[in-house]
């Protein structure tokens, strides 16, 4: 394409197809939403690809619920991953991060970012290894960032903290929650394990390394 690469060597496989799912917005014309309007354009992507396609796709599964959105880019992570296209996914729902431990073809990456004496975020536009360890309180920093009034950002703050200590109320829900969590990770797993194409020797070692591990949680 004539673009200028920042790297010192670089090797660039050919690829067949560029496919891209960015932005947010409603298609008033077609009276789509913007949910509606991102879910047709990830479908024609799965209709479209090859494993020689490059798939680039950008906070798919914001314009629904949490839970929802989470199940669809999980499950279109899993369903691109099964079919070899290269692909760029930048989200940030947290819970993705298992799928590196899952499946040998997935790695996380995050952009570095740290704190200012005015606990202001600070970006580094490094790209590291591994997953961010800013699960919580990124939201309200950047709020801060882009000029939020300080009360609002601070009326922000009490409501997420008081949201959190009302979900920890309960500890039978505490436990409850848990359990379905490990459930559903364990059953993820084993449904990886199912498409890793393992001989037995290495299908036991992985089964193994699982049992110890939800041993430990």
């Amino acid at each position: 394409m004539g673009c200028f690469v920042p790297a010192a060597e670089a090797h660039i496989p050919l690829r067949t197809r560029i496919f891209t799912r960015f932005g947010t917005s409603d298609d008033m014309e077609e009276n789509a939403s913007t949910f509606t309007v991102e879910m047709l354009e990830l479908a024609f992507i799965l209709d479209n690809l090859s494993s020689k396609s490059l798939i680039l796709i950008d906070e798919l599964g914001r314009g629904t619920s949490n839970e929802e959105g989470l199940a669809i880019a999980w499950s279109t992570c899993e369903t691109l991953m099964h079919t070899k296209a290269y692909t760029c996914f930048a989200t940030h729902f947290h819970g993705l991060r298992e799928l590196s431990t899952m499946y040998a073809n997935c790695r996380n990456f995050h952009l570095e970012a740290s704190n200012t004496s005015a606990n202001l975020l600070a970006f580094k536009y490094k790209l590291s290894n591994g997953p961010s360890d800013r699960s919580h309180g990124y939201g309200i920093q950047m709020a801060k960032v882009c000029g939020l009034p300080t009360e609002t950002v601070r009326d922000a703050e009490q409501l997420k903290e008081a949201m959190l200590a009302s979900q920890n109320m309960d500890p039978n829900i505490i436990v409850d929650t848990r359990n379905k969590n490990l459930n559903n990770k364990l059953l993820h797993h084993l449904m990886a394990l199912g498409h890793a194409n393992l001989d037995n020797d290495a299908l036991r070692r992985r089964l193994h390394r699982l049992r110890e591990q939800f041993i430990q949680d």
